[in-house]
């Protein structure tokens, strides 16, 4: 890393308006935890183009390390504006969303996201969450299906569909999901817990055995 952070000042030093190198420097920075020498490199980036919609999400990323929430959200904001592609500051600014209860705009920035990029399997995860928030419980399950259908080894989204089904009363439907996750992870002792629960009220404890 501090290789690749002296390449990108070789770099901004020849070409003083670089922007990619100001954004490069300011990424590496702000991971190493030096904050306000980043925000100095994005400021400059901005400054060298200010349309330049990397170095917003660059300065969003520092804001979010600061706990600096509202301007975070600011230039999420400003560089999804400029490249409505950037599938990360989509991730970051839903989860500032959901963070004030703001779980309808969550579901729009990360609906957006996944349509850009369905790999990211996390952010199917969070959408999941803020559709159980606002009490689309079958959006919910249909976001998670979609993402095992990617990634089918992820003991955690059986299991919280297995507890969506529970919660709607489907205990067919739980037990099968609650099962699966003991298949993918049978170190997931959580699910022992809540599999008895179900089978206490379903009637039929003696399955949990």
């Amino acid at each position: 890393r501090d290789e690749s952070l002296a390449a990108y000042k070789k770099a901004a030093e020849l070409n003083p308006s670089m922007v990619e190198a100001f954004v490069g420097q300011g990424n590496i920075l702000n991971k190493k935890g030096k904050s306000d020498e980043a925000i100095d490199l994005f400021q400059k980036a901005i400054d060298s183009n200010p349309h330049y919609a990397e170095a917003y999400e660059g300065m969003g990323l520092v804001y979010v390390h600061k706990k600096q929430e509202d301007d975070a959200v600011k230039s999420f904001k400003r560089a999804i504006e400029i490249n409505p592609g950037l599938v990360n500051s989509r991730y970051h600014l839903g989860i500032l969303y959901a963070k004030k209860t703001q779980f309808q705009e969550a579901v729009s920035e990360w609906t957006k996201a996944i349509e850009i990029n369905p790999q990211k399997t996390e952010i199917h995860y969070n959408l999941g969450i803020a559709y159980t928030k606002l009490g689309k419980l079958d959006d919910a399950i249909s976001v998670w299906q979609k993402a095992l259908t990617v990634r089918p080894d992820m003991a955690d989204f059986h299991y919280v569909i297995g507890l969506v089904f529970k919660e709607k009363g489907d205990f067919e439907k739980a037990e099968a999901s609650l099962k699966k996750t003991l298949e993918v992870n049978p170190k997931m002792a959580e699910v022992h817990k809540v599999l008895e629960e179900l089978y206490r009220s379903k009637g039929m404890l003696g399955d949990a055995d």
